[in-house]
């Protein structure tokens, strides 16, 4: 129900309904409507996503979902993974990266940290082969 996500992503963000129905010019008795599931959002459910700063997929299926940071930080995501649909490596670590940023506990300071030690352990493996 879009409704339901639309309030996770509200949740998420801290924002109420009045703040999304200010964002999006639309009356907050409209916004509750939608949330409830007593109105479908069809001609105003860009404007939802772009009010939340989420790409329109993520509030229809929530495996699309990815956090709201994350999606926003994930813009080119799209072109890399065309390049690496030929590179498995390159695209297990899209597939972390998805897999992390959908974990409700782990929050997206602490995917840039787990990111960067793949990175500190990346250039260590490369080395020690060097040897």
């Amino acid at each position: 129900m879009i409704g339901k996500r639309i309030q996770e992503i509200l949740d998420k963000k801290g924002m109420t309904q009045a703040e999304l129905a200010e964002l999006t010019g639309m009356s907050l008795a409209h916004i509750n409507r939608i949330i409830n599931g007593k109105s479908e959002p069809d001609k105003t459910v860009a404007k939802i996503a772009e009010a939340l700063d989420v790409p329109v997929h993520a509030l229809y299926s929530e495996d699309a979902q990815i956090s709201a940071l994350a999606i926003k930080n994930l813009e080119k995501l799209p072109a890399d993974i065309v390049k690496a649909i030929g590179d498995r490596k390159k695209l297990d670590y899209i597939v972390l990266g998805l897999e992390l940023s959908e974990t409700p506990d782990v929050t997206p300071e602490e995917i840039k940290i787990i990111v960067e030690q793949m990175r500190v352990f990346k250039q260590k493996v490369k080395e020690m082969r060097k040897k």
